[in-house]
């Protein structure tokens, strides 16, 4: 399991005994005792430590994940640059073409950019699939959401707009 997935799965464990020492609070309501709502208070506490460290650790080795990610792309990509045009690059090493030519950076905001590529494809599939997030609720007015020129087909209002307002 890449370290990454492990210190996530960390974080998701911290969080779940953050969430349960909350409830255990809740569950302590006005008729427990003063040592059983502290003892309470101090568990989420001590939960809410470890998420905090938990996620610390997912960050950290996700930065990793990326830092290793983005370096192999850049290596990579230098290795092809020599090969495909040695006399160009007049002998240089794949670390040292890689370091002249910024490919670390660029590798990483284009691995930055798929990612965020991915997770508005995401969005937008569970949108469309009626999950996650929703579109806002409809106009009180039936003809503000229909396209110009058509009419409302429950009502038979035609639209308001002009044909010619796109």
């Amino acid at each position: 399991m890449p370290a990454g997935e492990a210190a996530r799965r960390a974080a998701l464990a911290a969080a779940r005994a953050e969430a349960a020492a909350e409830a255990a609070v809740g569950a302590f309501g006005p008729g427990a005792g003063k040592e059983e709502r502290r003892a309470g208070k101090e568990l989420a506490r001590a939960a809410k430590g470890e998420a905090r460290e938990a996620a610390a650790a997912a960050a950290a080795a996700r930065r990793a994940e990326e830092d290793a990610l983005s370096e192999a792309t850049a290596t990579s990509l230098a290795e092809r640059l020599l090969q495909c045009e040695p006399v160009r690059w007049g002998g240089a090493t794949a670390a040292e073409l890689a370091a002249r030519l910024g490919l670390v950076g660029a590798a990483r905001r284009v691995l930055q950019h798929y990612e965020a590529v991915l997770a508005e494809q995401t969005r937008m599939q569970l949108r469309a699939s009626g999950g996650g997030e929703t579109f806002s609720e409809p106009s009180s007015e039936p003809s503000r959401n229909l396209p110009a020129g058509t009419s409302d087909r429950r009502t038979g209002a035609p639209s308001r707009r002009p044909l010619c307002a796109r």
